[in-house]
Formats: C-alpha cells, sequence, structure tokens
C-alpha cells in the first residue's frame, strides 16, 4: 500500500481494495511488471512496448539488426548542450529508418506507462519535466496512459488467445501442442470474449 501510495491501509493481512482511480489496477500497472519492463535506474519504452506486443499479444517485435546502435545514454544534445528528455533521445533514434520499423510499434506503448517509474510508483514529472505519456500507434490510433493501453489490449482479438496459452503454458509445464491443447484454448478464448 505505501508502494502504491493507497492510503488506510494497515497491518500485513492480504484484504481486496477498491480502487477509484486510474492510476492502480490490473496487470500493466502492476509495480513487477512496471519493475521487469524497466532498466534499473531508469524507465524503458521500449522494453515495456516489447513486453506488451510478446507477452500480452504474442506478436514481439523483430530483434534490431547487427549494425544499429543502442539508445545512447548521452543526455544533452551535442550541438546545444540542452539536456534531453527520454521521449527526445527515442525519437532521435527513430528518425533512422531501421530503426523505425520497431520502434514505432513499441515506443507508443512504452510511453503510455510513463507515468510509472523504474519502480513502478506512480509520478507526474521526470528530471523536472512533466511526463508525457502520449502515443500514436501505427494504424493511427492515439493512447495516453495504462487505462487507455489497458482499453486497446483488450479490444485486440490476438490478447484472449495470447493470454490463454501463455497460462496453459504455465498451467501444464509446456506450450500447447497437440490439437486436443488447441480445442481448450479454443474454448477458454470463445469463453473470455463473451465477458
Amino acid at each position: 500500500a505505501n508502494h502504491y501510495d493507497i492510503g488506510g491501509v494497515t497491518g500485513d493481512e492480504m484484504r481486496l481494495l477498491n480502487l477509484s482511480d486510474e492510476q492502480r489496477g490490473g496487470l500493466l500497472r502492476q509495480g513487477s511488471v512496471l519493475m521487469t519492463t524497466s532498466h534499473p535506474d531508469r524507465t524503458s519504452p521500449v522494453l515495456r512496448g516489447k513486453y506488451v506486443l510478446a507477452r500480452l499479444l504474442c506478436a514481439p517485435p523483430a530483434d534490431p539488426p547487427d549494425n544499429v546502435d543502442a539508445l545512447s545514454d548521452e543526455m544533452e544534445d551535442p550541438d546545444t548542450g540542452e539536456t534531453l528528455t527520454l521521449r527526445e533521445r527515442l525519437e532521435r533514434h527513430r528518425a533512422d529508418p531501421d530503426c523505425a520499423i520497431c520502434h514505432d510499434l513499441m515506443d507508443p506503448i512504452g510511453f503510455s506507462l510513463e507515468n510509472y517509474d523504474a519502480t513502478g510508483a506512480w509520478r507526474e514529472t521526470d528530471n523536472g519535466e512533466d511526463i508525457d505519456s502520449f502515443g500514436v500507434l501505427p494504424d493511427g490510433r492515439t493512447l495516453s496512459g495504462a487505462a487507455e493501453l489497458g482499453a486497446i489490449i483488450a479490444e485486440d482479438e490476438r490478447f484472449a488467445q495470447c493470454v490463454t496459452e501463455k497460462l496453459m503454458t504455465f498451467g501444464i509445464g509446456r506450450s500447447p501442442q497437440t490439437p486436443s491443447d488447441y480445442c481448450y484454448v479454443k474454448d477458454v478464448v470463445e469463453r473470455a470474449q463473451d465477458l
């Protein structure tokens, strides 16, 4: 409760809470997911976008080409000396067409989660700058924030199939492989779509 800044909770026992704001709730806003998809010292829109694509939609982006440089840790513009935000550094990285192919998919998703720091705590600013959680998906849809991202994912036809396969893999200790496995997956997906 302290980590998630939820007041009025004392003691060690588990309890059900009704969350009234959009800062918390669901898988995407859990500290464990937000930490796993961050670097130790900063967030990573790229890792967060890749996580959503690979783990929730079963549509992982391609690996970067061998000849592409990783995102620079340099925080200053070499021409002006001004401090660059993470968004500005990623925009420069995406200017390379070889990088844009995947980053145009991942970055808008990751930017929608930027209000969460590397530990998953809520924040309004980063290095003194207001957080910009706005993004434009390759199909032209816009999103801003985790709630809008969650709604877009929930509407995606790949979501129920992907999560069902991931949970089945966890449950039976292997990925679905047989026709009967896929019959169960199909049944779960059909029932989930009725909810």
